[in-house]
């Protein structure tokens, strides 16, 4: 009676079943001693070891000298799908600490994002860079140093699918965990090519070639993921349609807006747009230089949150 009335322990029974309901929802499961100065780590088990024992009882100790020498503990095992069982050592009576939430307490909505990869658009092209902040996602730029002659024999929707990977591999090494962005973009019609004018006097030859006539404009997107080194590409094809253009047409359009660093000698976003018959293709963008459709889904398909 005395050792009853000193101790003033107050005992219930809890009855634990997977059953339930208390299996991935404890925070902590803890047993220990009455006398703080015997708590001795033993082992430590998942919750699912527990609950996935015959059904027993256990008894609850809750004296206040067990109570305070819990509050010493600081809490484990408190991830998600992670939660532990930190079991104490004694020779006599335990006692079981275990709040838990009920389900739906953290809404998935409201778990941090996943951290932003660095994204590196290997291009100093304004024209790039300017469709590429329609994402809004936030963005660095690196010049690629690369040649960009075809190869032999080479077919021009291959030629932008290499070139497109080689820039966004040529500034790699300057990066080493990042997304990088390549493209390349190839102008042609049968077996002719028609890339950067760079003068006035070749960009009015392109468009004399081109007048009256539909070119193939086969602009490739590459992500480069240079902590796995996996790079993926795909190649968007886009027609145009020149109509016919006369002399004194061509000279006035390329004085006034000087295609010189586009290929096809045209710019679609500008006054090149009066020079058309029509555009046929699934992203307008990817005439301009950027198949944004294209990349949107290749950042997803890397864990990127476009949107």
């Amino acid at each position: 009676m005395k050792r009853q009335i000193k101790s003033k322990r107050l005992q219930a029974t809890l009855t634990l079943h997977a059953g339930l309901g208390l299996d991935r929802h404890f925070k902590e499961v803890i047993i220990t001693d009455h006398n703080p100065k015997h708590f001795e780590l033993d082992r430590t088990l998942t919750i699912d070891q527990l609950v996935g024992q015959p059904r027993q009882r256990l008894q609850l100790d809750t004296s206040l000298q067990t109570l305070a020498a819990l509050s010493k503990f600081k809490r484990i095992g408190n991830e998600r799908h992670e939660e532990v069982v930190q079991l104490l050592r004694h020779k006599r009576a335990m006692i079981l600490s275990f709040p838990f939430p009920v389900k739906g307490d953290v809404p998935c909505s409201n778990r941090p994002p996943a951290p932003m990869r660095k994204i590196i658009l290997a291009s100093t092209s304004r024209y790039r860079r300017e469709l590429l902040e329609k994402l809004g996602l936030p963005f660095e730029t690196d010049k690629p140093e690369t040649d960009e002659s075809p190869l032999p024999r080479e077919a021009p929707a291959s030629t932008a699918i290499r070139l497109a990977e080689e820039k966004a591999r040529a500034v790699s090494s300057r990066h080493p965990d990042a997304l990088i962005i390549g493209s390349d973009q190839v102008a042609s019609v049968g077996d002719e090519r028609f890339g950067k004018p760079g003068t006035a006097e070749r960009a009015q030859a392109q468009l004399r070639q081109m007048s009256g006539r539909s070119i193939t404009f086969h602009t490739a997107v590459c992500l480069l993921d240079t902590q796995s080194d996996k790079a993926t590409t795909l190649c968007v094809p886009t027609e145009v349609g020149f109509r016919t253009l006369s002399d004194d047409e061509i000279e006035r359009y390329v004085g006034r807006e000087m295609p010189l660093d586009c290929a096809g000698s045209a710019k679609s976003e500008g006054l090149g747009i009066a020079l058309l018959e029509h555009i046929r293709g699934d992203d307008p963008n990817a005439l301009v230089g950027l198949p944004l459709i294209a990349l949107s889904r290749l950042l997803r398909d890397a864990g990127v949150q476009v949107v």
